[in-house]
């Protein structure tokens, strides 16, 4: 019986350990509540996962918020995609994001005027061209 209680803390630890992990290795933006119609700086943080480095990110902005810049990054460019005035996307680039390095890319955005959840998509692209996709 002392043999399978040990086998079940083991594994209670180790699955414990890898959902720790999984759920700090993505981009994500922060903070993950904002009231209604304020304004916000959100932080897009993104880590290197891989072995290689990450020289792009890209993260769609979800319907209803306004975004009005970027904080500038050193070493990396940053473009818009605008439909009719209303920015749609900010992408990184230019810029190396080494193996068990982050950075953080600032926005500052207006939240929508309804309260409800938003999904944020991010794009992370490394020096192989392959693409990760978080939501």
């Amino acid at each position: 019986m002392r043999m399978v209680w040990l086998r079940v803390a083991a594994l209670s630890s180790l699955l414990m350990l890898v959902v720790a992990g999984t759920a700090w290795a993505h981009v994500v933006v922060s903070p993950e509540e904002v009231p209604a119609e304020e304004f916000e700086t959100l932080t897009v943080t993104v880590p290197t996962e891989k072995e290689i480095p990450t020289t792009e990110v890209r993260v769609e902005i979800p319907e209803g918020f306004t975004v009005f810049g970027v904080q500038p990054v050193p070493g990396w460019d940053y473009e818009f995609e605008e439909e009719g005035g209303v920015v749609k996307s900010v992408t990184w680039s230019g810029g190396e994001l080494e193996p068990r390095e982050f950075q953080q890319f600032l926005i500052g955005a207006q939240a929508p005027d309804k309260p409800g959840e938003y999904s944020w998509r991010a794009f992370q692209t490394y020096q192989d061209g392959s693409v990760v996709e978080w939501t």
